[in-house]
């Protein structure tokens, strides 16, 4: 699960504030993480509320055709495409590697 500063930096970015039923998601109001267990909800509708995606809901985000989620066990998680974007520097987990690689993706479209 990422960390709340990383989710910010998602939904910042653009990253989608939807809310499936079981999705995980922070919340300023008051200050914790949350499950939505068995409700929907459109996150965008609670300016509180921040969602923390999954692994596999980060790499489809990230719609690429081919990318690499690389561990090396003494540095960690990395992740990159096959146009040479990818993260500068390795993490602690998948979901930091590939939630990196969202933000820069989409930062480049941005452009």
């Amino acid at each position: 699960m990422i960390n709340y500063k990383l989710a910010k930096q998602l939904k910042d970015a653009g990253y989608p504030q939807i809310g499936l039923k079981y999705t995980w998601y922070y919340s300023t109001s008051p200050m914790g993480c949350y499950n939505l267990g068995e409700e929907y909800l459109d996150v965008k509708n609670y300016p509180d509320r921040i969602v923390i995606p999954t692994l596999s809901e980060l790499i489809d985000a990230c719609k690429v055709d081919h990318f690499v989620l690389h561990y090396d066990g003494r540095f960690g998680w990395s992740a990159y495409n096959f146009q040479g974007i990818g993260t500068a520097k390795s993490y602690k987990t998948p979901e930091e590697a590939v939630a990196k690689l969202w933000l820069k993706l989409n930062k480049k479209n941005a452009i």
